[in-house]
């Protein structure tokens, strides 16, 4: 983990290079990550995983492990990790 402090938003104000933002957020500036994905990728992941769950879970109440798959563009492996994640946590 960067252990760096993040920059202030002066610094990154008078910063030349643009702020392109990445799929997570479209700017710098916005961005719910604590940290830069590209500085920290393990942390996105984790992100990702908590931000693709919730949706998830509360589909497999209505539908099928391969459904759910299928509306989210998840392998089915995934869901089923999901299903154990929700199952460990009770």
């Amino acid at each position: 983990m960067d252990m760096r402090p993040k920059p202030s938003s002066s610094e990154i104000t008078f910063s030349k290079y643009p702020d392109r933002g990445c799929d997570v957020s479209p700017s710098c500036f916005t961005c719910p990550l604590p940290s830069c994905k590209y500085d920290d990728y393990t942390a996105y992941l984790k992100w990702m995983w908590t931000k693709r769950r919730a949706p998830i879970q509360a589909a497999l109440e209505t539908t099928t492990v391969r459904k759910t798959a299928e509306q989210f563009g998840v392998t089915e492996r995934t869901v089923y990790r999901v299903k154990a994640k929700i199952k460990g946590a009770q």
